[in-house]
């Protein structure tokens, strides 16, 4: 069984505020004496809303990974062989997608997808279908590691980088 190595891996965490307010949604109800059967209900959405709270972003040789959550709820398996380029990037979050998360929204006039937890730094990939940032901490090392993959792999190689 042939086990992959991952070229880059990075998890992020969303602010600390963004648990702090989920946390006193979720108390709230809880003080005013919300009914049992509301507050169980309640209480679900909280947990469940805290264990997407967190985003792994892993490349392999051939594809690149997105994960949201401790337990990898949400993925998002992105192919090398869909990647035209890619180049690390600044963007105003809450302007262009309305904040964090999984978002839709504008980048550079057109319509892109949005993978984020925090800051203002991504790599934008762009593909013959669709536009995709994905934020990170590190978007030049990011960005160069998928370069070199799609050089050595030949998907792009009319592409300069």
């Amino acid at each position: 069984m042939k086990v992959e190595v991952p070229l880059f891996q990075e998890v992020q965490y969303f602010h600390p505020l963004v648990y702090a307010i989920v946390g006193i949604v979720a108390l709230v109800p809880v003080a005013t004496g919300l009914p049992a059967a509301s507050l169980v209900g309640l209480l679900v959405v909280t947990g469940i809303t805290l264990l997407l709270l967190r985003m792994k972003t892993t490349v392999y040789t051939g594809y690149i990974l997105i994960e949201f959550g401790w337990f990898h709820l949400i993925r998002f398996r992105i192919s090398l062989s869909e990647v035209n380029s890619c180049q690390p990037t600044s963007y105003r979050p809450i302007r262009q997608f309305g904040g964090w998360g999984i978002r839709w929204g504008q980048w550079e006039g057109k319509k892109a997808w949005a993978y984020t937890t925090r800051g203002n730094k991504a790599v934008v990939l762009f593909t013959a279908k669709r536009t995709i940032l994905l934020g990170t901490s590190r978007p030049e090392l990011l960005s160069r590691v998928i370069n070199t993959l799609l050089q050595k792999s030949g998907y792009c190689p009319d592409k300069a980088y």
